[in-house]
């Protein structure tokens, strides 16, 4: 009798838990569909990069994506883009229109960027499958995701963001549901994404992650040279640089808590990059963050852009690299 009492109050409770929970998650739901315009923002990509790829643990086929690349024709020069999120962006035929509308160059351009991407990825895209496209020229565009991901506080140095997730999964297969349904909450993540906001930020904890992008982007140089290729390395650029900005880039105050922490690790990342590579004749290197200081809109968030406009002056830049170091020729 006593066990049967006992049975019917932990099932009642747990249903009243259960409801709860329920309700919490549906308020979250809504408080961000309310600040951010949709109420699964922010999962999509934990979700998404959670489909598993070789290698990279995460993203495009590539295997798939170049598998049949033709040999290089003489008369045009192959450009390589590997990066995140915003080089995934990077349509090719904007860079291909920007050389060829400027120059007498023809150009053939390849992105092999993923949203999300560290640069230890980028660097396994380039070491497997970029013999296969040969490029002359590998544009590195890239950071963000490296001091960014250092900053979520749950990630050990040198792995990918999810590297905790796809731990667990292999690890602990048969607490997989819980894990599922934690990667899919919206209250949990919310939880963790405002605990952040109450971290006193040191640039000095997060040096070790920049050390490890530092010695992945020469890698990326060094990996280039032995395909005989030449390396155009740039640091993301930063919408906190900008001092001009548009209506929509001034109400962009979500991430506003870890600005200063992000500015200073960038500032002191681009010394370094600059640094590495005066001895590298291979690499050539330039500070994205001093040209959109413009009278217009160009990103949508911190670090992503609202057309193709931003793009358009990344391109006009690699161009200019390009024709004052005769880097095609």
């Amino acid at each position: 009798m006593l066990m049967k009492k006992f049975s019917k109050l932990f099932f009642y409770n747990f249903i009243i838990f259960l409801i709860l929970l329920i309700v919490l998650e549906s308020f979250a739901r809504f408080g961000i569909f309310i600040l951010r315009g949709s109420s699964t923002v922010g999962l999509q990509s934990r979700n998404n990069n959670l489909k598993y790829q070789p290698f990279v643990m995460f993203g495009t086929n590539w295997e798939k994506k170049f598998k049949d690349i033709e040999n290089k024709s003489e008369n045009f020069k192959r450009i390589l883009i590997i990066g995140g999120s915003t080089a995934q962006g990077w349509k090719p035929e904007v860079l291909k229109n920007v050389i060829e509308e400027n120059s007498e160059l023809r150009v053939e351009v390849f992105n092999g960027a993923h949203g999300a991407y560290n640069i230890r990825q980028q660097l396994i895209v380039l070491s497997i499958w970029g013999k296969r496209i040969n490029p002359d020229i590998v544009v590195s565009l890239d950071g963000a995701n490296d001091i960014l991901h250092s900053l979520r506080g749950e990630n050990e140095e040198g792995t990918f963001y999810l590297n905790h997730t796809y731990k667990a999964y292999l690890t602990e297969p048969y607490m997989g549901s819980l894990y599922w349904v934690l990667q899919n909450s919206q209250l949990y993540n919310g939880i963790i994404r405002l605990s952040r906001r109450y971290v006193k930020f040191n640039k000095e904890d997060h040096y070790g992650n920049v050390g490890i992008y530092l010695e992945a982007k020469k890698n990326i140089s060094l990996v280039s040279k032995a395909f005989g290729a030449k390396h155009i390395s740039i640091l993301q650029p930063y919408m906190g640089f900008k001092k001009i900005k548009s209506e929509i880039e001034e109400n962009f105050t979500i991430y506003d808590f870890r600005d200063e922490v992000v500015k200073e690790l960038f500032i002191y990342t681009e010394d370094k990059l600059n640094k590495n590579y005066r001895n590298f004749e291979n690499t050539f290197h330039f500070n994205s963050q001093k040209i959109f200081d413009v009278e217009r809109g160009v990103f949508s968030d911190d670090f992503h852009f609202i057309d193709d406009y931003g793009y358009k002056k990344l391109s006009n830049e690699v161009l200019k690299l390009i024709t004052n170091n005769n880097l095609l020729n």
